[in-house]
């Protein structure tokens, strides 16, 4: 057996102090080819996928075989899209019936991928009504249903005996009611029409000079 060279550290050399190191194989994560195959680590190492958005998925595309985990990468590899923190496995996704770009709060599903006509947002105020969102148009008829940007252009759309309806928020306009016709306002709806509870403000003047003005909840500062 003189003549045999052994494997030690990651080399042959003809040490045999130490007869195991014939059997040497790659069993840690050391950065040295224990085995002498010339491949350092093969077998032995983690393989760890890119984090590039930080939400602990990583990107199963991009990947790199070590001993530790390397920066900004992950153990996981179910990202479904790596550059968008809100988008992964633990995603909860909202119908939006109405396709107004505002989900139901109702009903939500929850996977990485994207599903048509469903949202990340979950503020919609009614899902069955397309002019119904936070934020959206504040003050309506209620029949035939339309709506408008403020209450001035809402009494000029209306007909004898309109109902006019408008949210708890305060609107900055002058109101000139000057129309020969009979409206009724009244103010302090909820974000979704459904709900009375509230007041609505006018900051500036209102002028009634012609028709009939019925107004509820509703307040000039």
């Amino acid at each position: 057996t003189g003549s045999e060279q052994i494997c030690t550290a990651g080399a042959w050399t003809d040490d045999y102090s130490s007869v195991s190191s014939f059997e040497a194989s790659e069993v840690t994560c050391d950065s040295l080819d224990n085995d002498c195959d010339t491949q350092t680590d093969e077998g032995v190492t983690i393989t760890y996928y890119e984090d590039f958005d930080s939400d602990t998925y990583g990107n199963a595309a991009v990947n790199q075989e070590a001993c530790s985990q390397p920066t900004g990468y992950v153990g996981d590899n179910t990202d479904c899209n790596d550059s968008d923190p809100f988008i992964n496995p633990d995603t909860y996704w909202y119908p939006d019936f109405d396709g107004d770009g505002y989900g139901n709060p109702a009903i939500s599903l929850q996977q990485c991928s994207e599903l048509t006509d469903f949202v990340l947002d979950n503020t919609d105020c009614d899902d069955n009504d397309y002019d119904i969102y936070p934020g959206g148009p504040s003050v309506r008829i209620e029949s035939p249903l339309s709506y408008f940007p403020t209450i001035q252009d809402a009494y000029d759309a209306a007909a004898e005996g309109s109902f006019i309806q408008s949210k708890d928020i305060i609107i900055m306009e002058t109101l000139a009611f000057n129309l020969n016709k009979s409206v009724v306002i009244e103010g302090g709806y909820d974000c979704s029409f459904a709900a009375n509870a509230g007041n609505i403000s006018i900051s500036g003047t209102m002028t009634i000079t012609e028709g009939a003005v019925t107004i509820d909840n509703f307040s000039i500062q």
